[in-house]
């Protein structure tokens, strides 16, 4: 009997019982104390399970504990891919600044010691480059060995 109770007064509570159902349920209420205490330990179990529920729910949207530990530990407005990129580009600095003086000083000493010919682009003048023919192309003999 106490299940069939309590099977309907969650039917109440939910509002799932037809108008002449929750009238005969309300009508039992008011002549059984017993059944009104049952209600009301019912109702109080409802809600603390509904808080409940609600709380892990909002819980269970936050970001992992590290997630939230490393965004608190992290300064603001800098982030470690920027810091790491800018020492990368301080560190190469000097070494793509080197290089671009040993490509320059090649093309200088290129263009100073090589004899001009006629058909030369100025491509073939600055990297020290045969001129391309047909006669240059067979007299290197590429592929024949």
């Amino acid at each position: 009997m106490k299940t069939q109770n309590s099977d309907r007064l969650l039917r109440l509570m939910d509002g799932t019982l037809t108008a002449f159902e929750e009238e005969a349920v309300r009508r039992e209420m008011a002549s059984s104390p017993e059944l009104r205490g049952e209600y009301e330990r019912l109702s109080t179990m409802r809600d603390i399970l509904r808080v409940s529920v609600e709380e892990d729910a909002r819980n269970a949207l936050q970001p992992f504990f590290t997630e939230r530990l490393l965004r608190k530990l992290k300064p603001t407005g800098s982030t470690m891919e920027s810091d790491f990129l800018a020492s990368l580009s301080a560190l190469f600095r000097p070494v793509i600044a080197a290089g671009l003086v040993i490509i320059v000083a090649l093309l200088a000493y290129n263009v100073m010691t090589v004899s001009y010919e006629a058909d030369q682009s100025a491509t073939e003048v600055a990297l020290g480059l045969p001129p391309v023919t047909l006669a240059t192309a067979y007299d290197l003999d590429l592929g024949t060995r």
